[in-house]
């Protein structure tokens, strides 16, 4: 039957069926249209489950938003930045996660819920100093422009009418403009 299932999971294994649920559900319908009965049937498990291991449906929507920048870093951190910004500008991750987090804060969520995504920026912004020998001032300056620029398209782009080659443009300015940090952070006495 499904939503069912008779034999004990251990909670990890649990939670993460719900988080794949909870993300393959969301890809195809408003976040607002994703129950808790149907997470649960998705996973082959109870609701009780998400009450046991999240608390809440909220609590797991922020649990997937978190699986989702998982994702969305592994598939870019080690990549150069015009690689990085193309991945960006065609993720549906990103598009999904920022789905998501919209809905959460409507819901009344604070955004210091979603303090997991700073942490993966600034992981972003590590690699940016290394690769390109500026200081973590510089580095983490340019990840939240990153950050920004990314959510910011992908929340308002289209709104005002952004096309998908304006997109990639602003990307690979961002690009072009990230190899040279160091002459910008010299100018800048950071």
């Amino acid at each position: 039957m499904p939503g069912k299932n008779p034999t004990r999971i251990p909670q990890e294994t649990g939670s993460d069926l719900l988080i794949q649920a909870t993300i393959k559900l969301a890809r195809e319908r408003p976040i607002s249209k994703v129950g808790l009965r149907d997470i649960a049937v998705e996973a082959n498990l109870q609701t009780m489950h998400i009450k046991r291991y999240f608390g809440s449906r909220n609590e797991l929507l922020i649990a997937s938003t978190d699986r989702l920048m998982e994702i969305i870093t592994l598939e870019n951190i080690d990549k150069p930045l015009d690689q990085i910004f193309a991945n960006f500008s065609n993720s549906k991750d990103i598009e999904l996660r920022l789905r998501i987090v919209n809905h959460l804060i409507d819901e009344g969520v604070p955004v210091s819920r979603f303090s997991k995504s700073q942490d993966i920026y600034l992981q972003f912004g590590e690699r940016i100093s290394s690769v390109n020998n500026v200081g973590d001032h510089t580095a983490r300056a340019y990840a939240y422009i990153l950050q920004l620029v990314v959510q910011g398209n992908m929340l308002m782009g289209k709104a005002n009418g952004l096309t998908p080659e304006d997109q990639l443009d602003i990307y690979q300015l961002l690009a072009a403009l990230g190899s040279n940090l160091s002459a910008a952070e010299k100018k800048l006495n950071w």
